[in-house]
């Protein structure tokens, strides 16, 4: 897995990056370099020099639009605490998982 997006409704998407739904974004398992998790953004970009996940705010997202080069944006979604409780806890299980097939 490169990486794992969690987006409102339980549903998840591993793939293309270009391919990925772009709306309804809860948290993102990104598995470059060190495994983390990226939260409570309002939108998320994909660094395609350094392929990974970033959360920025709205300045973070002019400036990453200001950049030359191919871009891919997926934006953030507030839900209840509840349901966001539920999906972070199935990210931080993979990540968790991720991290441990890291270290064997």
């Amino acid at each position: 897995m490169t990486f794992k997006i969690f987006y409102d409704g339980n549903y998840t998407y591993e793939g293309d990056v270009y391919n990925a739904p772009s709306l309804g974004v809860i948290c993102i398992v990104d598995c470059h370099d060190f495994p983390h998790l990226h939260e409570n953004s309002d939108y998320y970009i994909w660094q395609f020099r350094e392929d990974g996940w970033t959360g920025v705010d709205l300045f973070g997202l002019w400036d990453y639009l200001q950049t030359p080069g191919c871009k891919k944006v997926l934006f953030g979604r507030t839900i209840s605490n509840d349901a966001f409780n539920h999906i972070h806890e199935a990210a931080y299980q993979d990540l968790s998982k991720v991290r441990k097939e890291a270290s064997e």
